[in-house]
């Protein structure tokens, strides 16, 4: 029998990578790790950085990717764009069980949890409603697919999409339920697994999305349906194909949107102030805090996926802005990359011989 493991849209991992993972990074994070192996393994990785709009490193920085939950950068935006323009109200409440429609255990890591432990601890909790600018904080930090799927929802995919032409994104992929596509992957009790993967492969973009669709719908409205998911019936040949389909955007499309956000120009004041509310969490660590005037991130990963983008100025003022995709990675180059990812963006933005040598490695 194949091996099961858990799946997700955010930080999802196997549980078991997680630990190992945060072991690993306790022994030895390595920023160069993660140089060299962007540099030896094209076909997995795709890099683009930007520091006071000079390149500082670029490769397959146009390539379409599968997103992960780096994705949810742009719900962000479209979030604080309809608050600005007062189409939603930061301060709605929203109750915890509209968001639980869309929870499905076992697929995120634990993030829905770890986010309604943090607000009931932080007192943000009214009975059991929330504010819908907390709804999106929990999306971008703890990485919530409950409540990305729920603003998905609110916000309207066409609305969505119209903010990926809006920004310049040509060749994003359009936005659909990812989450309920877990559905669409589920396999069913009576078919075996290896017919059902090859009839998941041959399915179309197209059908895919629209089951996806349906299965979102019926999230929203049945709440019979959550109770026929099972996230041990989707086997690691399904999860591949799950990942495999997520929303794909580019390195540089994501450089451009954080450069957007860190210009603090190309947005109005209103929607910029929410941005820096949603995104700015890593400031909240004292030593980012000592070191920046702003910083703001949103990662993502599967089980084969690992995107992070970033956008950082520090206090001489240098603007830069930080794209990293990986796919079809192993358990143990997931493992070791996770391990020194941070060790790697904070050693871009704090270490100019580093830059320096990055500009060497990645001349074209």
């Amino acid at each position: 029998m194949k091996k099961k493991i858990l799946i997700g849209v955010g930080i999802v991992v196997l549980f078991a990578l997680i630990i190992l993972g945060w072991a690993y990074s306790l022994v030895d994070p390595n920023a160069e790790k993660v140089a060299e192996f962007v540099k030896k393994h094209p076909e997995k990785a795709a890099i683009f950085i930007v520091r006071n709009d000079s390149v500082i490193a670029d490769q397959n920085s146009d390539t379409i990717m599968p997103l992960a939950s780096t994705v949810k950068t742009i719900i962000a935006i479209e979030f604080a764009r309809q608050s600005s323009s007062g189409i939603i109200k930061l301060d709605e409440e929203i109750d915890t069980l509209e968001l639980d429609k869309y929870f499905l255990k076992g697929t995120d890591g634990g993030a829905h949890s770890q986010w309604l432990k943090q607000i009931k601890k932080d007192t943000l909790l009214n009975g059991s409603k929330v504010k819908l600018l907390d709804i999106a904080k929990g999306m971008i930090r703890f990485s919530s697919n409950a409540n990305t799927e729920f603003l998905m929802d609110k916000l309207g995919f066409d609305n969505l999409n119209a903010l990926l032409d809006s920004l310049g994104l040509k060749g994003h992929q359009k936005f659909y339920p990812i989450g309920s596509a877990l559905v669409v992957c589920q396999k069913p009790k009576e078919i075996e697994i290896q017919p059902f993967v090859e009839k998941l492969q041959m399915m179309s973009m197209d059908e895919y999305v629209k089951k996806s669709f349906e299965a979102h719908e019926k999230f929203k409205n049945d709440p019979t349906f959550k109770k026929k998911f099972d996230e041990e019936s989707i086997y690691i040949d399904q999860q591949k194909i799950w990942s495999n389909r997520l929303i794909g955007g580019s390195c540089k499309q994501y450089v451009s949107v954080m450069h957007k956000i860190n210009s603090r120009t190309y947005f109005d004041s209103t929607t910029q102030i929410i941005l820096d509310d949603i995104f700015e969490w890593p400031m909240k660590n004292k030593e980012n805090k000592s070191s920046f005037f702003h910083l703001g991130a949103k990662g993502g990963s599967t089980a084969f996926v690992i995107t992070e983008a970033l956008y950082a100025k520090d206090f001489e003022n240098n603007q830069t802005e930080i794209a990293l995709f990986f796919n079809n990675l192993t358990t143990l180059e997931s493992i070791k990359l996770q391990a020194s990812l941070d060790a790697f963006m904070m050693k871009v933005l704090k270490d100019g011989e580093f830059r320096n040598k990055l500009i060497n490695d990645f001349k074209k």
